[in-house]
Formats: structure tokens, C-alpha cells, sequence
């Protein structure tokens, strides 16, 4: 089974209904076999930012407006991916995932309207393949982030 979360920034009920005016009841929204709504606000705020909505659905828990992978308390919070990790499956964030659209559309049946923007691969990697052996050479933390006091 493929679960594809696509999220409509600003897209309240209001919003999908003038689609469907302006469409004359036409909207491929209405294809989906599943659609959900959720009532959002931030922790800070009624009115939710991009930065606290998309860390309350990829960790579960609410946070303030700008806030990115931490909680109400500003203590960092574990995503989706690190969930994962603790059940024993790989995950990875992939934006090249984006320039193999075409195989993405044809294995998982995505139509050509919608677009691809990001994606998160979950499974088990098969570490005899080489591809799973290489490791990017990375900077100490302590060179590239600065904490203010």
C-alpha cells in the first residue's frame, strides 16, 4: 500500500468550494477516493505557519509559528523518519525524487496534473548494494551551527 499525504496550504472548505464554483463542479481534488480536513493553529497562534504545520504532522506535536522539529517547549522532537528508524525501516528525505518523475508516476499511478515536490522513501535497504555503502564527508556540527546564549 502507498499512503501519499499531499497538504493544500490555505485550502480550507471555503477555498475547495469557490474551486468547484469557478469549475462548474469540476475539480480534481474530487478524484481522490479519500480527502481529509483538520482544523490546525499553532501552539502560538490560530492562524498556523508553514514552519509549525509541517512539524506537527511530521512529528505529531504542536509548536509556535517558525518553529521547525521542536515543541511547545522549544525541545527538539522526533520525526516520522526517526520513528521508523526504531522499527527497523530506512527512511530517506529525497528531492531527487523529484527529477525521476516519470518511474514515480508509473509504480505508484500518480497522474501527470499533480505535481511531485519532495519525497520520503521508507523501506529496508539492502546494504550489499554499493550505493548503500557511500558516506558524504560532513563538517563537525560545532563548525556549521552556532548556538546564541
Amino acid at each position: 500500500m502507498n499512503i501519499i499525504l499531499m497538504i493544500g496550504d490555505g485550502m480550507g472548505i471555503s477555498q475547495v468550494h469557490a474551486g468547484l464554483t469557478v469549475n462548474h463542479g469540476i475539480l480534481n481534488l474530487m478524484q481522490f477516493r479519500s480527502i481529509g480536513f483538520s482544523k490546525t493553529s499553532s501552539s502560538s497562534h490560530y492562524t498556523t505557519d508553514s514552519a509549525a504545520g509541517g512539524t506537527a504532522i511530521s512529528t505529531g506535536v504542536k509548536t509556535f509559528n517558525g518553529a521547525i522539529g521542536v515543541g511547545r517547549d522549544s525541545l527538539p522532537r522526533k520525526t516520522i523518519l526517526e520513528y521508523a528508524e526504531e522499527y527497523g525501516v530506512d527512511s530517506l528525505v529525497a528531492m531527487s525524487l523529484v527529477y525521476k518523475q516519470d518511474i514515480l508516476r508509473k509504480e505508484l499511478e500518480i497522474p501527470d496534473y499533480l505535481t511531485i515536490v519532495i519525497g520520503i522513501a521508507l523501506g529496508y535497504a539492502n546494504p550489499d548494494s554499493i550505493i548503500n555503502t557511500y558516506r558524504s564527508p560532513r563538517r563537525p556540527v560545532q563548525e556549521v551551527v552556532r548556538y546564541k546564549k
